[in-house]
């Protein structure tokens, strides 16, 4: 077994896989759908042992995330994180085993569930990282207690030779008979160390991204674990392999098998490696309550990777991550929260008025992603905005709510641009809807009516009896979604003087104007000013004696 005994002795230092993101029972492969590939492999396709003894004898271990944490029964908390000075060993926090050993003869066939290409744009040329549980060895027992700025990396390591093979259709292989080997170079690092204020955060490294795989053991002797950690450049460690090598364009099963002259050796599992994303460039605004713009550049240059408020990890290339860079580097005040159901922007710049009140916008429209999960390309305009500035707001609003068959309504449409100011949409194409959605928003495609005029107005006849919904649409932009939703009822309705819309005229129409009797108000206010003159008296009674018994 090895270096699967407690590795109490001086001078240990690991590296060690992710925490399988589903802990998976013997015989029960992990699947994905197609439509959401996972970077990880997700299928024992065969297996044969010797394995290890239990916990090392489970080849469903090798699947998803490799080890993040796992238990030490010799500290206390027992949590552990996998890492550059301590490997994975023994069993994950629920008790779930973590790594299977591959003793000689033993063999486990797993596959993606997608086709890992050999990608030109992937870092140093490696496409496939496979995940063991080797270390290099430091000074002093180590554990997550250990000061990584001060523990000191050795000349050497605890390096093991696991055979890797490749194939496409799982019959027909490739096997890297001289290496590069699983459970060697490079060992796991799952968390980022924080030099600063010395302490390990929860921020994970890339598990798609390589180590440089020019670095050899000599860069790491006589460094600190922090300094290692820094060369992993974010990677999460693993060895890599480079699929040119084996001729396929592309795999979907990999093989690991032991060496003869080895005891055993670990395998925690596999990763698709990530391309390397292009810079991107866009257009970044941000505007607060006045309206103020606390940001407004172009050509703003976004690099791939990701970037930490507040210690929450966002990607940089997406309408927070963008945000985010901008601020640290330009020293703008930012602050992001996590709510619990996601992380959101919670401050740009220093005005208490502009807090808690921050959306954005994408291309002049407001997605409904949440910023650290949308994507920016070349060319986008970002505009983040406090949103009692209805910036980029398209709305549609009727001069009536209620119409008789025949009668004209109109439609006034205005748009919103990004310096706060109103004006009308000239041209919106205008729809009536006689359906909404669940969030009571028109449902397209509605009737056409025409398109406003200079005005930003449209005057249309409707003849249909019922309550029907307007929307606009203009220059891509669309109305469905503003609140309150305008709508309007077409109905033949009732005559004036029956007052109680029931279909006759007789003392209870005289009542109702009784409850109101000497009221005043606007011609027409209530039903019950019936001759429309603004007053309730005795004018309206005699309307209704006109009619009585109709």
């Amino acid at each position: 077994m090895g270096k699967l005994k407690r590795k109490g002795i001086v001078g240990i230092l690991l590296t060690t896989l992710m925490l399988c993101a589903l802990v998976v029972p013997a015989a029960m492969p992990t699947t994905v759908t197609a439509d959401s590939p996972s970077p990880f492999a997700t299928e024992v396709v065969s297996s044969h042992g010797p394995f290890g003894p239990s916990p090392y004898d489970d080849p469903y271990a090798l699947l998803g995330k490799p080890t993040t944490k796992f238990k030490d029964p010799w500290n206390s908390p027992p949590d552990e994180r996998a890492k550059l000075v301590e490997a994975a060993w023994n069993v994950g926090l629920s008790d779930e085993p973590l790594i299977t050993t591959l003793n000689q003869g033993a063999e486990i066939t797993v596959m993606f569930d997608h086709q890992v290409e050999d990608d030109p744009d992937n870092p140093y040329g490696i496409d496939l990282l496979v995940f063991g549980n080797s270390f290099f060895t430091g000074s002093g027992f180590v554990s997550d207690e250990t000061d990584m700025n001060t523990c000191m990396l050795t000349s050497g390591g605890f390096f093991e030779n696991i055979k890797v093979s490749v194939s496409q259709d799982g019959e027909n292989w490739y096997t890297y008979e001289t290496g590069p080997y699983g459970d060697n170079m490079f060992p796991t690092q799952a968390y980022l160390w924080d030099r600063e204020n010395v302490q390990w955060t929860d921020i994970e490294m890339d598990w798609t991204k390589p180590v440089n795989p020019a670095l050899t053991l000599g860069d790491f002797a006589g460094i600190s674990a922090a300094d290692a950690i820094d060369l992993y450049d974010g990677s999460a460690g693993g060895t890599g392999f480079d699929l040119a090598e084996s001729g396929y364009e592309w795999i979907q099963y990999v093989r690991v098998q032991g060496v003869e002259g080895f005891a055993g050796g670990e395998i925690d599992g596999f990763a698709d490696v990530a391309p390397i994303c292009p810079d991107v460039t866009i257009d970044l605004r941000a505007t607060g309550d006045g309206p103020t713009d606390i940001i407004n550049v172009t050509g703003y240059t976004v690099s791939a990777g990701t970037v930490t408020e507040d210690g929450i990890a966002v990607d940089k290339q997406t309408a927070m991550g963008a945000l985010v860079c901008y601020c640290q580097d330009n020293g703008i005040n930012i602050e992001v929260i996590d709510s619990g159901w996601g992380a959101y922007v919670f401050q740009i710049g220093d005005n208490v008025a502009d807090e808690n009140t921050w959306m954005y916008a994408l291309n002049e429209s407001f997605p409904w992603t949440p910023a650290d999960q949308q994507s920016v390309v070349d060319g986008d305009s970002l505009h983040w905005c406090n949103y009692t500035l209805g910036l980029y707001s398209l709305l549609l609003a009727l001069d009536k709510t209620e119409i008789a068959p025949g009668d004209d309504i109109t439609a006034t449409v205005a748009w919103t641009n990004g310096d706060a100011v109103t004006e009308p949409a000239v041209g919106a194409e205008v729809y009536v809807s006689d359906t909404t959605d669940e969030f009571g928003n028109p449902v397209p495609p509605g009737t056409s009516v025409g398109s406003t005029n200079a005005s930003g107005e449209l005057t249309f006849t409707w003849n249909t009896e019922g309550r029907f919904w307007p929307y606009a649409e203009f220059n891509g932009k669309c109305s469905i979604g503003q609140w309150p939703v305008p709508t309007f009822t077409c109905t033949a309705g009732y005559p004036d003087w029956d007052v109680n819309e029931d279909g006759s005229i007789n003392i209870l129409d005289v009542a109702r104007v009784g409850i109101h009797w000497g009221e005043t108000g606007d011609p027409a206010w209530i039903r019950e000013d019936v001759n429309n003159d603004g007053s309730i008296d005795i004018l309206d009674v005699a309307v209704i004696g006109l009619h009585w018994g109709e």
